[in-house]
């Protein structure tokens, strides 16, 4: 049994704590008598559960693809990692001794290294720990699902954005336009739904794509997005 209290106010030695709604209090009353509760402390911007399950997660996604060990991986990233940020000492990922800061750098770090590598993710929604807005535009640019990671996903522009029926692709000015990377399964379940709701349900929102990321995605040649710079300025 694990849950997170609030501390109400204290007294000496003494302290009341109000405990979440869905517990069983006789049963922590139990457990209490019985001296196997056990009160354990940590700090509002220490590393999360959800953080470093993550973390261990996408050790299990390096695994998979490379054959190497979770232990010689975990090790390879932390070190890595440490240089990276210039640390001064080994990070550790217990409570306490990360912040919550820190750890999303590291989840921002493994996710880059994940992308650049081609390394797929086994698990949905694998970014909402990090910097969001940043990882996305990363995996816009290699085709990756942002529901899921799956590669050679379609380009969505989003309503007031979009590229509708009948429209030449190549005469359209990519840039600045909303967009996200989408599976044709998730794609095809946003269509299903309003792009608030599916924005909701996974959160994330549109990014704007710079001349950069439409050459890059092939919307655009370089030669275009100067003739449009052109038009739009005459």
């Amino acid at each position: 049994m694990e849950f997170v209290g609030k501390l109400e106010s204290y007294s000496g030695n003494k302290m009341i704590i109000d405990i979440p709604s869905g517990f069983d209090m006789d049963e922590i009353v139990r457990k209490s008598k019985q001296g196997e509760l056990v009160v354990d402390f940590y700090e509002k911007d220490t590393i999360t559960d959800l953080q470093r399950n993550h973390y261990w997660a996408l050790v299990g996604d390096i695994e998979e693809y490379t054959g190497y060990t979770a232990d010689v991986i975990d090790s390879y990233l932390r070190v890595q990692f440490m240089k990276l940020i210039s640390l001064e000492e080994y990070p550790s990922l217990k409570r306490n001794q990360m912040k919550k800061t820190v750890a999303s750098e590291l989840l921002e770090y493994v996710i880059d290294l994940c992308i650049v590598n081609d390394i797929p993710f086994r698990k949905q929604q694998f970014y909402l720990t990090i910097n969001t807005s940043k990882m996305l535009y990363a995996l816009t640019l290699k085709r990756l699902c942002w529901v899921c990671g799956k590669p050679y996903s379609d380009i969505h522009h989003t309503n007031g954005s979009t590229v509708g029926m009948g429209n030449d692709r190549t005469k359209v000015n990519h840039v600045g336009r909303g967009a996200m990377c989408l599976c044709r399964e998730h794609h095809t379940e946003m269509h299903s739904m309003t792009e608030i709701d599916f924005f909701n349900k996974y959160h994330i929102l549109p990014i704007k794509l710079n001349e950069e990321a439409v050459i890059t995605l092939g919307l655009m040649t370089k030669k275009r997005v100067e003739e449009m710079e052109a038009i739009e300025i005459g």
